[in-house]
């Protein structure tokens, strides 16, 4: 009787390349401790013997002749498997340890690494999750010796699917892997300012960033030479919000400005300020349309009222000097 060792050591890593524009993340790895296993069980009627094979010495359970239930195999190139047998194949709960210090806690099917398992390198770095065929296929979770995780899904031993690789120092890349590298989502670090997210399509920077500062005021928009331009929005930790196009960080263009009261301001902007044609609207439903300057009406507006409309002046100081029905 054999054991054949096929498709396990195909594990051993390779590591990961995740790249973002001019930028490529990789890592080494950390370890995790291994749970001791118990392999008092024995099938019934089965007899415990031991036994010499091509491969190595087989301690454990024999049934009609074959190993089948707990056992232990030394392998004659210093590899060890300990846990269940079936038809002398490991098959079930299971650790082997290799020579070379991997060691592999987990299921077996058929002889194979097959289902969830933990898997821990020479070197400390660790695999915890699920495997098919030998190969680690579905969701998992690999820690790097740097500290450095990635948590998400794998496919055919490598990253691939929806993830997240955390950095050691609290950045962090999440989305979209194709063939252990970073395709599409968000790159997010932290600045003494507040949180930057990157917008990442197809390995690169989209331009677009979302900034949340420390405050808790959050901008999402295009960035230009490092600042916003573009299309943006703007959410105030005091319940405000801006939607609309700005200019250096300035509103500039369209947009509209609402206030937590819930009166808003639609129209044009200049340098920050309301500007050019627009409308306010009150909190209790009343309206203002017509020109303002520099945040305040100007000159000639209407003014609408549980329907009904009046005609207003105002100053250059925002005072309302005449109302005419």
């Amino acid at each position: 009787m054999s054991v054949e060792k096929k498709g396990i050591k195909n594990l051993r890593n390779i590591g990961i390349g995740l790249m973002v524009s001019a930028l490529s993340f990789g890592g080494a790895y950390t370890g995790i401790e291994m749970s001791e296993r118990n392999n008092s069980s024995l099938p019934s009627e089965a007899s415990v013997e031991y036994r010499e094979t091509t491969q190595g010495i087989y301690v454990g359970a024999i049934l009609d002749n074959v190993m089948s239930g707990d056992g232990t195999m030394y392998y004659f190139d210093g590899d060890k498997y300990e846990g269940q047998f079936s038809e002398s194949l490991r098959d079930g709960s299971g650790k082997l340890t290799w020579a070379d210090g991997d060691i592999y806690d987990g299921s077996f099917s058929a002889d194979e690494i097959e289902g969830t398992g933990v898997y821990t390198y020479s070197d400390g770095a660790v695999y915890n999750g699920a495997f098919k065929a030998g190969k680690r296929e579905g969701s998992g979770t690999f820690t790097y010796t740097n500290k450095d995780t990635y948590e998400g899904e794998w496919k055919n031993d490598v990253i691939d699917g929806e993830g997240k690789y955390t950095f050691s120092n609290g950045d962090y890349i999440q989305g979209q892997f194709i063939n252990n590298k970073f395709d599409a989502g968000i790159f997010s670090t932290k600045t003494e300012y507040g949180q930057l997210d990157i917008y990442i399509e197809g390995g690169a920077e989209t331009g677009k960033i979302k900034f949340t500062e420390t405050n808790g005021n959050t901008y999402t928009g295009s960035c230009v030479e490092g600042a916003f331009s573009g299309e943006c929005e703007v959410a105030f930790a005091n319940g405000d919000s801006y939607s609309g196009n700005v200019e250096s960080n300035l509103k500039s263009g369209e947009g509209t400005y609402k206030w937590a009261d819930e009166a808003y301001y639609t129209g044009e902007w200049s340098s920050d300020k309301m500007d050019g044609t627009g409308k306010y609207y009150y909190g209790n439903g009343n309206r203002l349309e017509g020109s303002f300057s520099n945040n305040r009406p100007t000159g000639s507006c209407d003014y609408y009222k549980n329907g009904t409309k009046y005609k207003t002046q105002w100053n250059s100081d925002g005072v309302c000097t005449s109302v005419t029905e």
